[in-house]
């Protein structure tokens, strides 16, 4: 059976007009309202008020969930515009609130709004114009200015700012992220797939990986029902792959989640050996075992690791800045002081996972995180404090041709302005025996 993918139109024909309406106005500004009184809970949030707003069509509904993630994703750079527009700093929350949603609408849809609090809305439509009179103003340093145009918080803009290609990289986080899918080699080859899935296209990079054009109610989709095909971003498939596991090993998974990187090892193995999914977040993981049975795996189980693995995969907790094309609120969930908090856990994690490697075993250490104080200065730590350990070149595991297409010797470095992946480090290790 095939399933036609045509490319999905992603532009909204209501645009400013939806805004402007009535229903649709007040479901955007009350769910707006609460997600920026509480951005560790704004992607529930935003969910919980799209299910309720049963009275609006299913274009209207999609169209305001696609605007709040835009507001979400242009948060700052809106706030200056709105100032720049003529707000007044006395403004109550309820009306920035409503400015920002009309504001919004008019730099998505490219509309009017007839009503609202005292905005030039011209300004709006030329935010570049708005932007370049605001700088000349205030004339920022190279942090501030990267953090308003690509609207970051402080912490990130500082990092960002002081890269070569930081404004490219910033600019990509604003991107949409494109859908992509891993194949379950126990199932089905990817060439059968993609000859099932008319409109998908293989990665570039991940061996397993499809692309899927536009829009697409992936979950409907039989392979996906079947578990044949598995929703993974192409940096995420990497990163198992550089893991590089044998049919037949002790593998564990010491921070496993919702067991994304434990399916693909599954997969990489053909469901021959061992897998240990350990995660503190244990409802999470009885979900990912729901997935892993749909996928067929006998081969993972969850629990406390046990004994000495040949690979332990630790894809640790961090800032999650890689992942922002994706999860957009994270820019405003995730303080400085929380970044600053992840290296001392992730070096924990790391101590851990050497009383489970065996000798001559392999270490997989990983993040979704772009901040250097998270991957280089966490790995040149983990070599100081572990002399036994030696670097894996990227091109033992991956091979020398992807090696050098994704630009990678000692570590993985994906960046979505570079490689069209979520931002992802990863570096292997094999223990000396």
């Amino acid at each position: 059976m095939t399933v036609d993918l045509a490319p999905i139109a992603t532009d909204h024909p209501l645009g400013e007009r939806a805004v402007r309406a009535g229903p649709v106005r007040d479901v955007l500004v009350a769910a707006w309202s609460a997600m920026n009184r509480d951005w560790r809970a704004a992607r529930g949030l935003q969910g919980k008020a799209l299910r309720a707003a049963r009275h609006l069509g299913s274009a209207e509904r999609r169209f305001a969930g696609d605007l709040l993630t835009f507001v979400v994703r242009r948060r700052r750079t809106l706030d200056v515009l709105l100032s720049e527009a003529g707000l007044r700093t006395s403004a109550t929350r309820a009306q920035r609130d409503l400015a920002m949603i009309l504001a919004a609408g008019v730099m998505h849809g490219g509309g009017r709004p007839k009503d609202g609090p005292e905005v030039d809305w011209p300004e709006l439509r030329d935010p570049r114009h708005a932007l370049e009179g605001w700088a000349r103003r205030v004339a920022p340093d190279d942090a501030e200015l990267l953090g308003v145009r690509a609207s970051l918080p402080d912490h990130l803009a500082v990092e960002l700012a002081g890269r070569p290609d930081g404004a490219a990289l910033a600019a990509a986080l604003n991107e949409r992220a494109p859908l992509n899918l891993r194949v379950n080699r126990t199932r089905m080859s990817r060439d059968e797939v993609l000859a099932k899935l008319v409109g998908s296209t293989a990665t570039e990079l991940a061996a397993d990986g499809l692309v899927l054009p536009g829009r697409v109610d992936v979950y409907g989709l039989p392979p996906v029902r079947a578990g044949v095909l598995e929703v993974q971003d192409e940096g995420s498939q990497l990163v198992a792959e550089l893991c590089a596991p044998e049919p037949g090993w002790r593998v564990l998974d010491l921070c496993a989640g919702a067991l994304g990187k434990s399916l693909a090892l599954a997969s990489l193995m053909e469901d021959a050996g061992e897998i240990t999914a350990s995660d503190v977040r244990h409802e999470v993981v009885r979900k990912g075992l729901k997935r892993a049975a749909k996928c067929g795996f006998r081969s993972i189980r969850a629990g406390a690791p046990q004994g000495r693995y040949d690979l332990v995969l630790v894809d640790a907790p961090c800032s999650g800045t890689g992942a922002l094309r994706r999860r957009p609120w994270g820019k405003w969930s995730v303080t400085a002081s929380d970044v600053a908090s992840f290296p001392a856990i992730q070096a924990d994690l790391l101590r851990q996972a050497l009383t489970h490697l065996k000798p001559g075993g392999r270490l997989v250490y990983a993040t979704c995180s772009l901040l250097r104080s998270e991957n280089e200065a966490v790995v040149s730590d983990l070599l100081r404090a572990a002399p036994g350990l030696r670097p894996v070149p990227v091109a033992d595991l991956l091979g020398t041709e992807r090696a050098e297409r994704i630009g990678a010797e000692r570590v993985l470095n994906l960046e979505p302005h570079r490689h069209g992946t979520d931002g992802f480090f990863a570096a292997a290790f094999t223990l000396e025996s």
